[in-house]
């Protein structure tokens, strides 16, 4: 087993990785990109910096590293990319507008991929679990899924053909509802939700 420890917020460090990768002689069949940050709190009680940084991270190291690794896959023929969201991606989500903006981002740019993809042995799908008990999610909260079963809700996806899924069913179903809604009134309802 190879294990790289980097930051991959940090310039060049996808190139980093994937040179100790191409060292090592491995071939990335799989690459599930589930590295991200978040930050809470109103925009304008942010440190800008802190949100350039989560934006470099979810955003900018996902994107440099799923358009490699793709390269890579589209020249042998075969292999999967699995890119963590989140429910978040699905609408504005006051206090945690950068957080959900950048994880809308995730979906969007997957979802082409996926487009792009179709009809090669390349397999794109993008996973959205709402909270999940992580380190960086580790306050205590009603509901919360466990790693192991957005786990299982990822290696199903891979077995599926569609570009996106949400993991839970209570989840699945909040998403598929904020399309009936107006803006005004999820961000309303995503507001209320956070200040509780």
């Amino acid at each position: 087993m190879l294990t790289v420890a980097l930051d991959l917020a940090e310039s060049g460090a996808v190139a980093r990785l994937l040179s100790v990768v191409d060292e090592a002689g491995v071939e990335l069949e799989l690459l599930v990109n589930s590295a991200g940050t978040s930050s809470r709190g109103p925009v304008v009680d942010s440190d800008p910096a802190l949100l350039r940084r989560l934006v470099d991270l979810n955003v900018g190291a996902l994107t440099e590293l799923t358009t490699a690794v793709a390269t890579r896959m589209s020249s042998r023929g075969h292999g999967s990319i699995v890119n963590i969201a989140s429910t978040g991606a699905y609408a504005p989500a006051p206090i945690l507008a950068a957080y959900a903006a950048s994880k809308a981002y995730v979906l969007s740019f997957t979802q082409a991929l996926w487009a792009e993809t179709k009809g090669t042995n390349i397999r794109v799908v993008a996973v959205s679990p709402g909270p999940t008990q992580t380190p960086m999610n580790a306050a205590a909260g009603r509901g919360k899924r466990q790693p192991a079963q957005v786990a299982e809700t990822v290696l199903a996806a891979l077995d599926g053909s569609g570009p996106a899924v949400v993991d839970g069913r209570r989840n699945a179903l909040t998403a598929a509802l904020i399309h009936l809604l107006p803006a005004r009134v999820i961000t309303w309802l995503a507001l209320r939700a956070s200040s509780s």
